[in-house]
């Protein structure tokens, strides 16, 4: 039997859709989540989409958008700043 240390903390799971193909699925926080960074990745298990994820919150789900979109918002962002 497999016994945990009695400080593992069990991560929350997100509920989310994949932006390109509407599959429902789900994913803990990444590592930068647990940071502070809401930013993480993953690839659709439906269409293979490679997403950026992020926590909202508010709503308790996870978002997910196409990669090369948040890239490209993002750039545009630190171009402008």
């Amino acid at each position: 039997m497999n016994k945990l240390s009695p400080d593992y903390e069990v991560l929350p799971v997100y509920g989310f859709v994949c932006c390109s193909c509407g599959h429902e699925q789900a994913a803990r926080p990444s590592l930068m989540m647990q940071f502070g960074e809401n930013s993480g990745a993953g690839t659709c298990l439906a269409c293979g989409e490679f997403l950026h994820l992020s926590i909202d919150e508010d709503a308790g789900i996870m978002v997910a958008e196409a990669w090369d979109s948040w890239l490209e918002k993002e750039e545009t962002a630190v171009t402008e700043a």
